[in-house]
């Protein structure tokens, strides 16, 4: 008797163990907007990957560029919702859209392939 508690026993110590890793790595860590600063001043990058826009809301400055690179297999776009300020064609992986923006505001955008891939840049 004695020796199926502690087989109980650890099996449960193992699935928690199990268990705090799966947590831990789903949790989502949002780059802050300095380490996502290109090499060149004045750029910002989103990552596309895993159906994300990474991050997906970011703030600049007028005159400031943002540059979304494709990290996934497959293709996607960067696409206003409103208007025609960013309009990028498919990106296939490792591809590349940038766009500066040279006036305040809030422009949210989406990849017409994926309509739940979304984001917005934030210019001040």
């Amino acid at each position: 008797m004695k020796r199926r508690v502690w087989i109980v026993i650890g099996i449960v110590v193992v699935l928690l163990v199990i268990a705090g890793v799966l947590i831990f790595n789903s949790q989502k860590i949002s780059p802050t907007s300095e380490e996502l600063k290109d090499s060149n001043p004045g750029v910002y990058l989103v990552l596309i990957k895993n159906f994300e826009f990474s991050p997906s809301e970011l703030t600049i400055k007028v005159g400031e560029t943002v540059r979304w690179i494709n990290q996934d297999s497959i293709k996607h776009t960067v696409t206003s919702d409103l208007g025609s300020e960013l309009d990028s064609d498919l990106l296939g992986n490792g591809a590349s859209y940038s766009h500066t923006f040279n006036s305040p505001g809030e422009f949210p955008y989406h990849c017409i392939l994926h309509p739940s891939m979304i984001g917005k840049v934030i210019v001040q």
